[in-house]
């Protein structure tokens, strides 16, 4: 349990520690979605349709153009994390606000998830009867080392469902 638990927190705390800022469009997408759900209580992205190329046009409305799996992982992180810059008399609509609700929910959902993932993985390799320290040393390389980091520092579902599937394959076996 001890070494289920490490594996977990050198994950997360990696993924936690490294957040790449909301500057591409897949990001942008979601976090305009989770800021009219949480400012305007719509899932029409209208107030904030320039900020990002993913979008669609119906109706006279736009929408996020991403899966909203994510976004609803992420809502309850965004919303305490609105809600506590909100209380300290900010905007989570100033460039520092935007920067603090996308690092908590992607924390509060990509990186756990994938972190959970890695333990699974390892999980996995010791069932299978590999050494200890071949089975973390092989799990940190592949979520540390491999696209699993980078896609887990972000509000995109990559990180996400690599976590899953590695999850998935715990389970089946």
């Amino acid at each position: 349990l001890n070494a289920l638990c490490t594996v977990f927190l050198i994950l997360f705390c990696a993924y936690a520690y490294i957040h790449q800022p909301p500057i591409g469009d897949n990001q942008r997408s979601r976090l305009d979605l989770l800021h009219a759900l949480w400012n305007e209580g719509t899932i029409y992205i209208d107030t904030y349709a320039a900020n990002t190329r993913d979008r669609a046009l119906v109706n006279g409305h736009y929408y996020s153009e991403k899966a909203p799996a994510i976004t609803l992982l992420a809502l309850p992180a965004f919303s305490a994390a609105a809600w506590v810059v909100e209380l300290q008399g900010d905007s989570i609509d100033t460039p520092e606000g935007w920067l603090k609700t996308d690092w908590v929910a992607t924390i509060g959902s990509v990186a756990w998830i994938a972190a959970l993932g890695g333990v699974a993985m390892f999980a996995f390799l010791l069932q299978k009867g590999i050494r200890r320290r071949t089975a973390l040393v092989t799990t940190l390389a592949l979520f540390l080392g491999a696209a699993a980091f980078p896609y887990s520092t972000v509000l995109f579902s990559h990180g996400a469902v690599l976590g899953m599937i590695a999850m998935a394959r715990f389970c089946v076996e």
